[in-house]
């Protein structure tokens, strides 16, 4: 089944979880004049992939070795979670999870527009769009960030008896944390392949803008760097040239609208920016080795 909501952006977290997995959520408690939110649940195997959100959010897993198929700002990926790690969501992105099996995940959600109003905005040393750069690629083992996320659980499990003041504090703590983190390691040279932070943004890019041609100038601008240096550092990231990572990528959602049934050939081939359907066959035949028609047909019979 195609999940629409997940194109659709949520003010909250939380409020994605209610609308979207609403059944799963074990706990949910929201502290603190900024309206911290932390959310509890627990699901099965399966595609739990989020929306975009105004949250910055911080997950880990509290049931055991979870393998999973993710994505959370630097492209998708195959990986293994275990307790005591944790991943940061930046806000804005809509994520991709296909989890192996059942599993416990506990999510602290901070609005992080009411965070860089309260800490000086665009005077703080927060990213003023919640882009703390390396940090949304890897797991993380931090013990200052893993005690500030505790010290929250266990202020709202224990009824919040520091009020609004701990809560805030205890944030202002993680925030100082993940910006030790991200300072600790910098982004890599690009001579050995994109930074992923600069994936991020050019794999955005490519997802908001599929079905238009959009320039090599533009895209190296977009990350700082030369047109020539940009297709060799994609290539070393990716393991393909631009256009051909952007090609594969029409044609997997291509895939999605074809399977959708709802849309025609023609209009699936228009919708993704194919200058004719004959263009569109061709394009899909040499990826995936048959005809969108018997693709879909095969796939819907």
């Amino acid at each position: 089944m195609t999940k629409s909501f997940l194109h659709e952006p949520f003010e909250s977290l939380l409020g994605f979880y209610k609308h979207a997995y609403g059944q799963y959520i074990v706990e949910n408690h929201t502290l603190g004049s900024r309206r911290s939110t932390l959310l509890a649940v627990e699901q099965s195997a399966g595609d739990w992939s989020d929306a975009p959100t105004q949250d910055l959010v911080l997950c880990c897993v509290t049931s055991g070795r979870t393998p999973m198929t993710m994505n959370i700002g630097v492209g998708r990926r195959a990986a293994v979670m275990w307790p005591g790690s944790f991943f940061i969501i930046p806000p804005n992105f809509a994520t991709t999870f296909l989890v192996d099996v059942a599993h416990r995940g506990e999510f602290v959600a901070l609005n992080f527009r009411r965070l860089l109003d309260a800490t000086g905005g665009e005077e703080s040393d927060l990213p003023p769009d919640g882009d703390f750069g390396w940090l949304h690629g890897p797991f993380h083992t931090d013990k200052y960030t893993l005690s500030a996320m505790d010290a929250l659980w266990r202020e709202a499990r224990s009824g919040n008896p520091h009020g609004s003041l701990g809560v805030d504090g205890t944030t202002l703590q993680l925030m100082g944390a993940l910006l030790a983190l991200r300072d600790a390691k910098p982004a890599a040279p690009a001579r050995s392949g994109l930074a992923p932070w600069q994936l991020r943004r050019v794999f955005t890019l490519f997802e908001d803008r599929l079905a238009d041609d959009i320039a090599l100038p533009e895209l190296a601008a977009l990350v700082g760097l030369s047109p020539s240096h940009f297709c060799r550092a994609f290539a070393r990231s990716t393991g393909m040239p631009p256009h051909r990572w952007r090609m594969r990528r029409r044609i997997e959602r291509a895939k999605e609208l074809l399977a959708n049934g709802t849309l025609s050939v023609t209009n699936v081939a228009l919708c993704l920016g194919f200058s004719t359907p004959q263009h569109f066959a061709a394009a899909f035949r040499a990826q995936v080795g048959t005809t969108p028609s018997d693709w879909r047909r095969d796939r819907l019979s």
